[in-house]
């Protein structure tokens, strides 16, 4: 985890928490898996959430409700739905970790030190942009 990331991104939310670590990890997921380019790929996305991970997409991709390139569809679970609108490719980013800490600061260092592929399930959108 790029630490002058999650640095920004504390500031950007406001605090430091897992669920803020589950979006910024989420994101390092989608980098990963999509082959993103911060900065150069234009993302959309459907988040089925309303809650702290949602800043992490919104500092690492600048998605936003105001800028129409980030839109809420409550389903109860923390997922993402992402599109590149650059090449059509789109995924569905799940988060299955789990909490086996009492401490917030423990449960926010598993989530930041946790492999991608054992944080989260990878699969097709649930939603279209149509």
């Amino acid at each position: 985890m790029n630490s002058l990331l999650w640095e920004e991104a504390i500031r950007f939310h406001g605090h430091e928490c897992p669920g803020l670590a589950i979006g910024i990890k989420a994101c390092e997921a989608i980098i990963s898996k999509m082959n993103i380019k911060p900065n150069k790929d234009e993302i959309i996305c459907i988040t089925e959430n309303n809650t702290c991970p949602v800043d992490g997409i919104k500092y690492v991709f600048g998605c936003g409700y105001d800028k129409k390139n980030l839109f809420y569809k409550e389903s109860g679970e923390l997922a993402f739905n992402i599109f590149n609108t650059n090449n059509s490719d789109s995924l569905r980013v799940i988060y299955i970790g789990k909490n086996n800490t009492n401490s917030k600061d423990e449960y926010t260092k598993y989530i930041l030190n946790g492999n991608i592929d054992e944080l989260f399930d990878f699969s097709e959108v649930k939603y279209s942009l149509d």
